[in-house]
């Protein structure tokens, strides 16, 4: 089990990503991995106020559009590689 910055950090590493940056606020930093291998793109939220909980908002847009917005700019591969 690894915590998150080194999990964010072993994807990132695991598909080559050239870039990093860091978006601060008081109450998050958004971290975002790209120009990686396989069009990968590796982001990450900490939400500093936010414990264990699911927050309703991101930078006040709605959590699930934040993902959303993530997740519906790749598409699934036909087949996976072994």
């Amino acid at each position: 089990m690894m915590d998150i910055p080194s999990l964010v950090q072993f994807w990132a590493d695991k598909y080559n990503c050239q870039n990093e940056s860091q978006t601060e606020s008081p109450d998050l930093l958004h971290i975002v991995h790209d120009s990686c291998d396989q069009n990968v793109r590796v982001e990450h939220y900490r939400l500093n106020e936010a414990r264990h909980w699911w927050p309703d908002n991101i930078n006040d847009v709605s959590t699930h559009q934040v993902i959303w917005s993530f997740l519906s700019e790749f598409s699934k591969p036909d087949a996976m590689p072994r």
